[in-house]
């Protein structure tokens, strides 16, 4: 392709021969040039950029048809950007990008960056450059690079309908033009690329000021938001008497043993359906917060009325008591929600808090599933509940917690066969109390696993050592009460076998012993678990029967070996009489499911020869020939034997 040489516009005024009408040419091309020049350089719009200079091309040199398009370097791709086509004739170029290596002379235009022209009858042009003329309907074409710092960053294409050539001052202006061009488009890319990055910093200030402000999981207000809506309508219901609002502070109540049994994961999963069920419950003015683990916090604001705060308390309690899968088994959820109406006593919300608090613990306490508003009785209350979860934590840390031992007697022979371990606290000032008053809380402050653990090992050990030292034959058992809590942990199961293993006891002379509260609120976890520990060997006793909501469809189904008859039956007792009610009952029922029956509580002769008459094989309550309660089991042990021999 033959080369032409170029000449400067002032040149070609000053060349002798230049006609009047290429001199008005040459001026109407620059006063055009000025003027879309102006128009690129005044805009920062990347692709108005590129619209104006491809429609101005076409204006300045009457071309059919301009495009522009972006350099990919790295990939060799022409990506077009922006086309100007004028009039309807002709084909319009459909290729939106496509690889240089496909086009030789767009690609010798790029490298080096010089403008190429070329007309359809020239005798050298590339055969695909003739392929692609003749497509298109197109005659003669010109390519302008777009080069910025010495770097090809793009390219012009002017197409026509006829051969045009075009002459040395139209290609000077045309290079000038591109080079300006080439000018505006970075600068608007660079614009462009400032504001993404501003606008990508501001969605990230609005991201983090969204998290500071919001629950990851549950994208629920957090506890920041929370407190300064309630300060915010604090403010408002000081100044005007008619603002009124209400809090309820909600914890889920078995949600540590849903997360203990299944998982974290699933834990998660039952947090959100919470959050979820809590947020459908409410009106856009109110506000729904997780304030932290399974607790949440709702402000309900405008007209506040007690019936209508408890019908909306009824029905969150509805909702969450729909039960959901987890795992596969059919889990029922409950809440214990306390609740404050606005009043102008309090002066910050912390103490609306404090008090919301109070009044869900009480609600808890009181059987779980309810709801309750606070009073100055339930602070009393409340306070007095938070000193003792102080003092069991510091009762842990200087091991105040000691066991008793009760021994299970064969009522046919008075033969000892085990005993129970029972655990006691030993307060500081010398009180001592029972379970009863300290287990629950425990559990509530997730204490009630580990110290579990401690009364299996130790109530082994020691029934171990007493096996040893005195001989007894059959071996002695040793049972041990366990909680809803410590079934449900996923640990407990190896955790029991790991523990016999490590004091050498034998899993068959050990007896869980458990409730039927644990039966009612667990059946799923606890079927499981207690099949589990059949496996080991270990036996499992049904404690306290006859004094809940005593089931036989699950006395039929579980692994029980025998049933407990709760001292309250014993205490009832009359040798005079042959009709002894329910116990005759209870013995029955247990001899019909192929178990056998421990009465608790037996401490007199005639107890054991009414019970033993009945066909209860056990009795459990120290020695009662001895006319005495003893204090001291190995004493007791002591004496027992020398009456035996």
């Amino acid at each position: 392709m033959k080369k032409k040489k170029t000449e400067s516009v002032e040149n070609l005024y000053q060349r002798k021969g230049a006609t009047t009408t290429q001199q008005l040419e040459v001026t109407r091309q620059l006063v055009m040039l000025q003027t879309a020049s102006a128009q690129i350089s005044a805009t920062l719009d990347i692709n108005e950029v590129c619209s104006i200079v491809t429609r101005e091309l076409n204006n300045i040199f009457a071309t059919r048809v301009c495009s522009l398009s972006r350099w990919d370097k790295e990939k060799d791709i022409l990506h077009r950007v922006a086309m100007h086509k004028v009039g309807e004739e002709g084909s319009e170029i459909k290729e939106n990008s496509f690889q240089l290596k496909d086009f030789p002379l767009r690609a010798q235009a790029l490298s080096d960056q010089k403008v190429i022209q070329l007309v359809l009858s020239d005798p050298d042009i590339d055969p695909t450059e003739l392929k692609f003329l003749k497509n298109h309907g197109y005659k003669s074409l010109l390519l302008l690079p777009l080069v910025h710092q010495k770097q090809a960053i793009g390219l012009i294409e002017t197409y026509d309908l006829k051969e045009k050539t075009y002459v040395i001052h139209e290609i000077v202006l045309a290079k000038l033009y591109a080079n300006h061009a080439s000018i505006a488009i970075e600068n608007a890319r660079l614009f462009n690329r400032a504001q993404e990055e501003i606008d990508i910093r501001k969605q990230i200030e609005e991201k983090l000021r969204y998290d500071a402000l919001h629950d990851d999981l549950t994208g629920l207000p957090n506890r920041n938001l929370f407190m300064d809506r309630l300060e915010r309508v604090m403010l408002r219901s000081k100044r005007f008497k008619d603002v009124e609002f209400a809090i309820l502070y909600l914890d889920l109540d078995r949600f540590k043993r849903i997360n203990d049994t299944f998982g974290h994961a699933e834990g998660d999963r039952v947090l959100i359906e919470a959050a979820n069920i809590l947020q459908s419950c409410v009106r856009e003015v109110d506000t729904v917060s997780r304030f932290g683990g399974d607790e949440f916090l709702i402000l309900l604001e405008g007209e506040i009325q007690k019936d209508n705060v408890l019908k909306f308390a009824d029905r969150i309690q509805a909702k969450l008591n729909t039960p959901f899968k987890i795992g596969g088994v059919d889990v029922l959820n409950s809440a214990s929600i306390g609740i404050v109406l606005s009043s102008r006593e309090y002066e910050n919300p912390e103490e609306y808090i404090q008090d919301a608090d109070i009044a869900m613990y009480h609600a808890k306490s009181q059987g779980k599933g309810r709801h309750e508003f606070f009073s100055a009785t339930k602070g009393i209350r409340a306070r007095s509940r938070l000193t003792l979860e102080k003092d069991l934590n510091q009762a842990i840390n200087d091991k105040e917690f000691l066991l008793y031992y009760q021994p299970i007697v064969e009522l046919q022979n008075l033969q000892i066969i085990g005993f129970e371990t029972l655990l006691r606290w030993e307060k500081s000032n010398g009180d001592i109390l029972l379970p009863h008053n300290f287990l629950h809380i425990l559990e509530d402050i997730g204490l009630i696993f580990d110290l579990g653990i401690w009364v299996l090992e130790q109530g082994c050990a020691q029934v171990s050592t007493w096996q040893n030292k005195f001989g007894f034959s059959p071996a002695l058992s040793n049972g041990i009460n366990i909680s809803g809590n410590q079934l449900a942990h996923p640990q407990f199961v190896p955790m029991v076998e790991e523990t016999l293993g490590k004091c050498g006891f034998d899993a068959q002379n050990l007896i869980i012993e458990i409730t039927e509260n644990i039966l009612i609120n667990e059946i799923n976890v606890a079927t499981k678990k207690l099949h589990e520990l059949q496996e080991l060997g270990v036996r499992i006793h049904l404690d306290d029967f006859g004094t809940g909501f005593s089931s036989l469809s699950y006395l039929k189904n579980l692994p029980i070996n025998a049933i407990k008859i709760d001292r309250e039956f014993v205490g009832q007792i009359d040798p005079k009489k042959d009709d002894q009610g329910l116990l005759t009952l209870i013995i029955a029922i247990a001899e019909k499911l192929n178990m056998h029956t421990v009465a608790e509580g037996v401490e007199t002769e005639s107890q054991a020869n009414v019970l033993r008459e009945l066909g209860c094989l056990y009795g459990q309550g120290f020695y009662f020939k001895e006319g005495q309660k003893a204090r001291d089991t190995e004493t007791y042990l002591k004496n027992y034997i020398k009456i035996l021999k």
